[in-house]
């Protein structure tokens, strides 16, 4: 029976020696590397500020390693304290067994196992020096947990001072809609500038075009008279064409006027020469009125000139003329008188 206790016990000892020293491998590499880290880390954080959420990521990681190395440290004791429990007992056993020299094949199969157990112990001792070196660790991680526990506070105060910073960032993000608000409003502003610019040009534009209007109106009423002077001026030029038309006219009746007249004035000569024979033959026929009547060849010789007259007269292109009708009026009344004396007679 106490074989194989201690069979089963030498079993469970190698067993739970190799989870201690695989854990405290484990454990020397984890708290290594992260002391490493904690060596290296002030060096390459004080050229450059990581962020505040890389600084607290980083912290929580070692926060975390020891918070779980704690509770493995703690699970170790308690298992070293079961260890020592059953050393002592095995002590209390081997001084049993040393009672019973007596009984030599026993007592070497326990001797054996005392041995493998002070082997064990042996070890269990280095275990228990790497631990109080571990523990020696731990204190100083303890202090690095308080300074980390003092950064956590900074942390949080950075926090409190970040989400003041998110705060104030909100307020610029909302400033900085306003200012591109503004910008837009500044934008359209100019524009509108640039339309009124555009606008007034156009009113000068049409200004100028009104004057130029004005302009056209006036040379169009200046046109307009113009047309009329023109209207005029051809209705003038109408006239005195018409007027040209009737002095060539008149020219021409000057020229028919003047041959008229010559005839007229040769009529007359005629008509004299006519008047002075009458009056010599109404003389002769006043003497003769007595005696004797005209002979019949003198009263034919008198109408023979009384219708040339006439006829000449008739032709003639100045039979208007009121002093030739007058005399012929005189001529005609001398002839019926003399006709009118030659028949009384």
């Amino acid at each position: 029976m106490i074989k194989d206790w201690g069979n089963s016990s030498m079993l469970e000892l190698s067993d739970w020696q190799w989870a201690i020293g695989a854990g405290i491998v484990v454990a020397s590499l984890i708290i290594g590397g992260w002391l490493n880290r904690q060596q290296e880390a002030p060096e390459d954080s004080e050229p450059n500020d990581p962020p505040l959420s890389d600084q607290h990521n980083e912290l929580d990681e070692p926060h975390q390693q020891l918070e779980a190395r704690d509770i493995e440290l703690r699970d170790i004791r308690k298992q070293l304290q079961a260890r020592n429990n059953e050393l002592n007992e095995l002590k209390e056993v081997h001084q049993q067994l040393q009672a019973r020299n007596n009984e030599p094949n026993e007592l070497k199969e326990v001797r054996h196992q005392l041995q493998a157990r002070d082997n064990e112990l042996s070890e269990l001792k280095e275990v228990r020096q790497q631990l109080q070196a571990r523990d020696s660790e731990l204190s100083e991680l303890k202090d690095v947990r308080n300074q980390l526990q003092a950064r956590d506070k900074e942390l949080n105060k950075l926090k409190d001072v970040r989400q003041q910073l998110q705060a104030r960032d909100k307020e610029l993000n909302k400033l900085k809609d306003v200012r591109q608000q503004l910008q837009a409003r500044d934008s359209e502003l100019n524009e509108l500038k640039e339309v009124r610019q555009q606008l007034q040009a156009r009113d000068n534009e049409l200004n100028e075009l009104k004057e130029v209007r004005q302009q056209l109106q006036a040379r169009d009423s200046e046109l307009s008279e113009l047309k009329d002077v023109r209207n005029q001026l051809q209705a003038r030029d109408n006239e005195l064409n018409k007027l040209k038309d009737v002095r060539q006219q008149l020219q021409a009746r000057d020229v028919e006027f003047k041959e008229a007249q010559e005839e007229a004035e040769l009529t007359l000569l005629q008509l004299h020469q006519v008047q002075e024979e009458l009056e010599h033959y109404f003389l002769e026929n006043r003497k003769l009125a007595t005696s004797q009547h005209l002979a019949p060849k003198q009263l034919e010789q008198l109408q023979r000139i009384k219708q040339r007259l006439i006829q000449q007269l008739k032709a003639s292109p100045s039979q208007d003329n009121p002093a030739l009708k007058q005399i012929v009026r005189r001529q005609q009344n001398a002839l019926r008188r003399f006709q009118r004396l030659h028949q009384a007679h």
